[in-house]
């Protein structure tokens, strides 16, 4: 069984490759005759199906049925087969970068040259302009559809491969790896709340909203990763005592409030753009000191909704270590928990998602079909449309790096929420894996927020480099 479901994604990611380079040939070279011919695709298909199986037939000697407390488990018996442990770990992350990060970066390359040569593609005259923008028009329909599969691929594969780097890079019990990810989120975020302060040209509503963004995400460095660091090193909670109950409490609760703060930064952040680019001409919706009432609300609305974690949970004893515990029944009796985190994640996040996946591809469709009335205003309606999508190219990848980084944790405790308590799920090293995968994500998040504005943002550029100017003049005085 597990030797057919991986063959079949090695399979799909050689047959997106082989659509990208056939799209990339139609594009760039679309007079020379076809890379990849009806004849040439059937080899490939074949060789597609050989190779996989070729590369998987380790498992067809590795598996075995193993029988556990009068049951019987399908395992991988690997040492016993091939001797050392070691090699397993040298297989599988060998087949992740070969058939996983290659590809993707590959891909991206590929189709990164397609989407410029189709955006700079000039007509050569007035006789075949028609025909030039027919096959234009054909290749991007194909186009669209091809990226989204990509796309979908590997966002469904992201969280399987991050499992396998991570049981095979990352000892068991420690967590050395958020590290570098504390210090990037630490530094990046209080930056980013600096510039907006200290920057009178970005305090527009955008700016302070995703400065409102930065600061719930301080919340995850300042609070969640030491505790989860000590944790993860010591095996036990460290603390105990009213202060021990007080971090317990507070620690998990303000995790929480980070997310659901950046989630409605998020929708306010859409709204905006949205009434700047279909409704140009009218008044901000969000102002400034209207945007002001809306951070706090963002930060009131989170703690309510959060304010059961500061009830439910505690520290529970055990022989041998102490461990924070949300004990949901004892709290509020009955089966609450698993209500409470479906209700939570439909009004707080597929909502959001469906809300702003709708407001965005209405902004899409506005930005492509506008039409400059006239010549006298043409170039500055260019101006305006040219900052409206530097703008919303730095709001579209916020929000997708977002709901990437939090839908595999969520999808988790919804699981954890409609489980038996007693289910066999929680006791699996599989589950265990995965549930450090999504926090990992969602550490991943925190920090790479002000990455994305550094990177796509030339006025956060400039504003960092005007920071660092005057400090080191200040500090030369001094």
């Amino acid at each position: 069984m597990p030797f057919f479901v991986d063959i079949s994604s090695v399979v799909s990611i050689q047959s997106l490759v082989l659509i990208t380079v056939d799209r990339y040939a139609a594009v760039v070279v679309p007079l020379r005759s076809p890379l990849i011919s009806r004849k040439v695709c059937r080899c490939l298909i074949v060789g597609t199906w050989i190779l996989a199986a070729a590369v998987y037939s380790p498992y067809l000697f590795t598996f075995s049925l193993v029988e556990y407390q009068e049951e019987k488990w399908c395992e991988s018996q690997w040492e016993v087969t091939f001797g050392e442990k070691s090699s397993l770990g040298i297989y599988i992350l060998s087949l992740v970068a070969l058939f996983f990060y290659i590809p993707f970066v590959v891909l991206a390359i590929l189709y990164s040259i397609i989407l410029i040569k189709l955006k700079k593609q000039a007509h050569p005259g007035e006789q075949s302009a028609s025909a030039e923008k027919q096959r234009t028009r054909r290749n991007r329909n194909v186009l669209k559809m091809s990226v989204a599969i990509v796309v979908a691929f590997f966002i469904c594969w992201i969280p399987l491969s991050f499992h396998a780097l991570i049981f095979y890079l990352v000892p068991r019990k420690t967590w050395d790896f958020c590290n570098l990810i504390l210090v990037v989120s630490l530094v990046g975020n209080s930056l980013i709340v600096l510039i907006v302060c200290k920057t009178p040209t970005l305090r527009k509503p955008i700016n302070m909203l995703i400065a409102n963004m930065a600061m719930s995400d301080l919340l995850y460095p300042i609070f969640l990763f030491p505790v989860r660091l000590a944790e993860g090193h010591a095996g036990s909670w460290l603390i105990g005592g009213t202060l021990g109950q007080a971090l317990c409490k507070i620690h998990i609760f303000l995790a929480d409030v980070s997310s659901l703060v950046s989630i409605q930064s998020l929708v306010l952040i859409t709204v905006d753009r949205f009434v700047a680019v279909v409704v140009p001409l009218r008044s901000p919706l969000v102002s400034r000191k209207l945007c002001l009432f809306f951070i706090v609300a963002t930060w009131i609305v989170a703690m309510a909704v959060h304010s059961p974690y500061l009830v439910a949970y505690k520290l529970v004893k055990y022989p041998e270590r102490l461990v924070c515990k949300g004990l949901w029944q004892e709290a509020f009796g009955g089966n609450t928990y698993p209500n409470y985190v479906l209700a939570g994640a439909i009004v707080f996040f597929y909502i959001p998602f469906v809300l702003l996946v709708i407001l965005y591809s209405i902004i899409l469709i506005k930005l492509k079909t506008q039409v400059h009335p006239g010549e006298q205003s043409a170039n500055a309606e260019e101006q305006r449309t040219r900052r409206n999508r530097k703008v919303l190219k730095m709001a579209i990848a916020i929000v997708v790096v977002f709901f990437i980084c939090w839908i595999p944790l969520l999808s988790n405790g919804i699981i954890v929420g409609f489980s038996a308590p007693d289910s066999l799920i929680f006791y699996s090293c599989s589950f265990y894996l995965y549930f450090i995968v999504t926090v990992f994500m969602t550490y991943v998040n925190c920090a790479i927020n002000p990455i994305i504005c550094l990177t796509l943002s030339s006025n956060y550029r400039r504003a960092l480099k005007s920071l660092v100017s005057c400090c080191a003049a200040d500090a030369v005085e001094y």
